[in-house]
């Protein structure tokens, strides 16, 4: 019989056993002849022992007796299932983020094998997006990737079915979903003729969009619907879950390569991003060696637009999870380290508790309990409260991953793809079990000590001396994440107040894209653009407004060559780079970017009229600096040859961030919207509308009817203030800081804890010496310095120690990037930390030394 089997059915054959017993003694006392029967308890442990392998009948009694002792000792059992839970549960969940963010593949069939490929300009060093007809020629001479594709942003109207509705569309090559290894859920894939004009309208749906218009209605497939004002049919729908490359793209659709637009089918438009899946028996280094060859022969064969240009690899996983993983790594750490201050906050708790237990442990011991014996005891203990206090932390992980998918989906990738999957229980086991031992350690060597020494004075030594050295560890350890919190906390109000070069208070933005079909020539584009700006400038409640191609902060923006009249160009072959932005004549007003010379543009800059420009500090700094006015000087987009006009610059504004707050800004390049020509049908389909207004809300009511009253069938999406984008484009910042913070209030809390137990402790295991001193004429005050003295050199030892680690920790900050407008040897994040540990100290210390002042001599004598 299996030994568990017998566990489980330990009374049946406690009573068989006893019937046996019984039995074989009746037997002998008939037979006077007999053998003694010998000792019955005797037989009946040794039997127990080859039923249940003792050990494990003696740790179920131990686990028992631990239950029954935290029942009785209910302070000490929820505060440590508490502190448990917390640090258990802070742990867990940072785990969960780190699994799935840093180790747990994409969500594609061997996703390790695809890979983003790059335009690279190798002077420069700067990757981009890639052309046209360099895909088409990457995809026909590879060998190493199975398949290449590529695929753009587009912004799509979809009318017929309700309201106007504006969505972000993609245009992918045919070969798209196959080479990630997605299939459709219903319907079928691309076919390869499709990437042609003219057979280019047919739509895969987006699952969560196909739920959210069509209903989830599988009829809808084979269907045609209105988009971009031609006729589109749907011939699938993604799988549940499918967003590449976020959710904000709602449907799939074929690339014109053939007969396409003339201005995307050459080598200077750089607007498509290609991943590639890499065969079975390729590497990432042969496939980027074999990139590097054909972007050489496309180098000799196209000098004018292809010199220096080469190719870069990056894994997708990469791409995704950028420079997220640093963060996380950080986090983690921090979680790691609340999860040590727990450790030794409960084992300092533990050793304590040990102390006041010594008459057990010395019955138990006189009545032949051995060391191990002992020790097994104290460990199954403090691992059945750590595993009370893991399932209760695994619960809280369940739920702070639930509100970090709700408060910060944008702030780390992959976030709304966290399950509880099975390695999650696993880990909070082991986590679990690692912590039962850790902070049972401490009462463990003070029991080793317990059987050295005849009435435990050397064992309340080596407790004493246990607790302050734990006290020292949670000290460092929260002065180290007190520090981290304060440099996230500095970054963070940095960041708050840096220049934006702009004022998004009271300004209200939305944005509409001019199809392709229904506004296909420049002056159809620019007969909207006239009649858009002169509607808005007269609409009442609108204190100014415009449009432009980007706005600040969106992460969006048109970078290109330009060249400067008089200025020579970079040498080998590189180009002055400068991001160009087109907008109406009171976009700038309405932003109020301040203006440092010359003039705003005006309505009369329009196609008839000089060309113009409006540039930034940066643009001066970087390509005008010599001593004289920017105004007057030409410009042009592109090279000195190509056929773009020169403009001629009429004013310069401050610099402005228009990416991300913690980017220095980069040389921007205004041109007005009328003015584009050419270049409207391929930079100037994307409108971004901005009105400022006492009343923001109702300005985004008057930018739509303005809108509608031109073109009822567009629509317009993401209508929002402005001052809400600042505010997102801080959230990352506030959500680490905020969990920074959290982690080093609860190791603060945790220190003063543990530095208030060791002082008390040490003031009642002095009680006697403390009377004898006040009885020997010992002023109080001199008893109440000395215990404040005994906490301010413990908080002392741990606050040097924990300067030393927060320096290492800060530099590793400041080299991964984590910080803004912050030196890797910020003393005032350090000084601060120190203070307010070193005030936590006193505070914690000052208790204990009023209680040891106030000792009754006489009774202190008394006690035994």
């Amino acid at each position: 019989m299996k030994w568990w089997t017998k566990l489980r059915k330990r009374r049946t054959l406690d009573r068989d056993l006893d019937e046996e017993i019984a039995f074989h003694r009746e037997m002998r006392a008939e037979d006077d002849k007999a053998p003694p029967f010998g000792n019955p308890t005797s037989i009946k442990e040794s039997l127990h022992d080859m039923w249940t392998l003792g050990w494990v009948e003696a740790v179920l009694q131990d686990a028992r007796y631990a239950l029954r002792g935290m029942r009785r000792d209910k302070g000490f059992t929820i505060t440590a299932l508490f502190v448990l839970a917390l640090a258990i549960g802070a742990n867990t969940t940072m785990f969960m983020v780190l699994k799935r963010v840093i180790l747990d593949p994409l969500p594609y069939p061997h996703a390790d094998q695809l890979v983003r490929v790059y335009d690279f300009h190798k002077e420069r060093g700067q990757a981009f997006s890639v052309t046209m007809l360099n895909y088409l020629d990457w995809a026909a001479q590879t060998k190493v990737f199975d398949s290449l594709a590529a695929y753009g942003g587009r912004g799509m109207t979809i009318t017929g079915e309700g309201e106007p509705e504006l969505f972000i569309g993609l245009g992918v090559s045919a070969n798209f979903l196959t080479t990630l290894g997605v299939h459709p859920m219903i319907g079928r894939d691309f076919r390869g003729e499709e990437n042609e004009r003219g057979r280019d309208r047919v739509l895969i749906l987006n699952h969560s969009f196909w739920q959210r218009k069509f209903g989830g209605n599988p009829a809808v497939v084979g269907r045609s619907v209105r988009v971009n004002g031609e006729s589109y049919e749907i011939i699938g729908v993604t799988p549940e879950g499918f967003a590449f490359p976020d959710k904000s793209y709602e449907a799939l659709t074929p690339l014109a390569f053939r007969g396409g637009d003339p201005a995307m089918n050459n080598r200077s438009a750089h607007f498509l991003r290609v991943i590639g899946r890499l065969s079975p028996s390729a590497t990432i280094e042969s496939a980027r060696a074999e990139m590097e060859r054909i972007a050489s022969q496309l180098e000799a064969a196209y000098p004018d637009v292809n010199l220096k240009l080469g190719v870069q690899l990056r894994s997708l996983k990469e791409t995704v999870v950028g420079d997220s993983r640093k963060l996380v790594f950080v986090l983690y750490g921090a979680a790691t380290l609340l999860l040590l201050v727990a450790c030794a906050n409960l084992a300092s708790l533990s050793v304590a508790r040990s102390a006041a237990r010594r008459a057990e442990f010395s019955i138990r011991a006189a009545l032949g309990a051995s060391r191990l014996r002992l020790i097994v005891q104290m460990i199954v203990e403090a691992c059945m409260l750590s595993l009370g206090g893991g399932l209760l932390g695994l619960g809280l992980a369940s739920a702070l991953v639930q509100i970090l998918r709700i408060k910060a989906p944008e702030v780390l990738p992959r976030l709304d793809e966290i399950r509880l999957d099975p390695a999650i229980p696993l880990f909070s086991i082991g986590v679990t079990l690692a912590t039962g031992l850790l902070f049972g350690l401490g009462p463990i060597l003070g029991m080793t000590r317990f059987f050295e020494t005849t009435r435990g004075s050397g064992a309340r030594g080596l407790r004493q001396r246990m607790r302050s050295v734990l006290v020292v560890v949670q000290v460092s350890m929260a002065l180290v994440l007190l520090a981290g919190a304060g440099l996230f906390i500095r970054s963070l109000h940095n960041l708050g107040q840096v220049d934006l070069g702009f004022d998004s208070q009271g300004v209200a933005t939305t944005n509409l894209v001019l199809g392709v079909n229904e506004y296909r020539t420049r002056e159809r584009m620019l007969a909207f653009a006239r009649q858009l700006d002169e509607g808005l400038a007269s609409s009442p409640g609108l204190s100014a407004a415009g449009f432009s191609t980007s706005l600040p902060l969106s992460g969006q923006g048109w970078g290109n060559p330009i060249s400067m009249e008089g200025v020579a160009q970079p040498p080998n072959g590189s180009s002055n780079i400068a991001r160009i932005q087109c907008v109406s004549p009171h976009y700038l007003e309405a932003l109020k970017m301040p203006l440092r010379a010359g003039r705003y543009p005006s309505p009369t800059d329009d196609e008839r009229a000089l060309p113009v420009a409006l540039v930034d500090e940066i643009f001066v700094r970087q390509y005008l600096n010599s001593g004289q006015s920017p105004i007057g000087r030409r410009v042009k987009i592109g090279q000195a040859d190509s056929s773009q006009p020169w403009r001629t610059i009429v004013g310069v504004v401050a610099a402005s961030r228009q990416f991300a707050l913690e980017d220095a800004p980069e040389a921007h390049l205004f041109v007005p919207y009328l003015q584009l020509g050419d270049l409207a049908p391929i930079v100037g389909r994307g409108l971004y509308l901005a009105a400022r207004s006492s009343q923001p809300a109702t300005a985004i009511g008057i930018m739509k009817g303005q809108i509608n009253s031109i073109d009822p069938a567009l629509a317009v999406r993401e209508s929002h203030l402005l001052a809400e984008s600042v505010d997102s484009a801080l959230s990352p910042w506030r959500f680490r800081t905020s969990l920074m913070t959290a982690f080093a209030g609860f190791a603060l809390l945790l220190a003063a804890v543990g530095l208030y137990g060791v002082i008390a402790f040490a003031v009642a295991q002095q009680t006697q010496e403390i009377g004898v001193r006040i009885a020997l004429g010992a002023q109080r005050v001199q008893i109440t310095r000395a215990v404040l003295g005994s906490g301010a050199r413990l908080g002392g030892a741990g606050i040097v120690i924990g300067v030393g680690c927060a320096l290492a920790l800060s530099q590793a900050m400041e080299k991964e990037e984590l910080l803004f407008g912050v030196g890797s040897r910020d003393w005032l994040s350090l000084s601060v930390g120190a203070v307010v540990l070193g005030v936590v100290t006193l505070f914690a210390s000052y208790v204990p030394a009023r209680r040891a002042a106030s000792v009754d001599p006489m009774r202190a004598l008394r006690m035994e």
